[in-house]
């Protein structure tokens, strides 16, 4: 894990380690092909109409880049072939008001998706507590999710069209209830952290049980050479395809 990492961690008051496995999130794979453009600055839409899951040509000073909502190739020993990598962090801290009448020996799940990427965390009600009056679940659960863009415009252009991260809650394989996580907080670059509670909603579900809280972080790093990387387009940003 990454030192800004771990002085995240370290403010929340998580426990980490040197040998925790990073996870990167993960379209355009750099792969042998003869379809490939070889004209400096030409658009893929311009070449092909359809480029998703195509192959491209891998070509040491082609890059891909970014810019104005399309990809584009440019000369690696003429323009910049660095993207900046950003950490999104979500951390599960604990359930709350644990309806007391619910059948702890079931088997309950959080699941949320962003970046195209399923996360789900087995709720361990064994460990469930009381604190005046109220059940409640520690979850403690961290994942971080990697991406990258040239700038801060094209975060924002994720978290315009992304907008929220939705959250369920499962009974064994069925939802019983879902609940969505703002991202718009974000949009500032003077944000890098933001504290979350939210409480689940569903049918069968009693009102104002089942409450989630989270710390969600979003975390510049350094220049990183995209060249070698398979990277997929998503949602105004590149991430690693894996």
């Amino acid at each position: 894990m990454r030192k800004v990492e771990f002085e995240f961690a370290k403010a929340l008051g998580i426990p980490v380690s040197e040998d925790r496995k990073v996870d990167y999130a993960g379209v355009i794979t750099f792969m042998p092909s003869t379809d490939a453009p070889d004209v400096q600055g030409n658009t893929i839409s311009n070449y092909r109409d359809n480029i998703i899951g195509q192959e491209l040509k891998y070509n040491p000073n082609k890059c891909v880049r970014w810019l104005d909502g399309e990809i584009i190739f440019f000369d690696s020993s003429k323009q910049s072939k660095y993207m900046k990598r950003y950490r999104t962090i979500i951390y599960i801290h604990m359930l709350y008001d644990i309806p007391k009448d619910i059948d702890y020996k079931k088997n309950y799940y959080i699941e949320y998706t962003i970046f195209g990427q399923k996360q789900r965390y087995k709720v361990d009600m064994a460990s469930a507590f009381s604190y005046q009056g109220d059940i409640m679940v520690p979850i403690n659960k961290l994942r971080v999710f990697y991406f990258f863009s040239y700038d801060r415009k094209g975060v924002a252009e994720f978290i315009n069209q992304q907008k929220t991260c939705p959250m369920a809650l499962y009974c064994g394989e069925e939802k019983i209830g879902t609940t969505e996580i703002d991202l718009k907080d974000f949009l500032s670059d003077h944000v890098i952290k933001s504290e979350c509670f939210k409480v689940f909603s569903g049918k069968t579900l009693p009102i104002l049980s089942w409450g989630i809280k989270l710390t969600l972080g979003l975390l510049e790093g350094g220049d990183e050479d995209i060249t070698k990387l398979k990277l997929n387009t998503h949602k105004g940003v590149l991430k690693e395809n894996y």
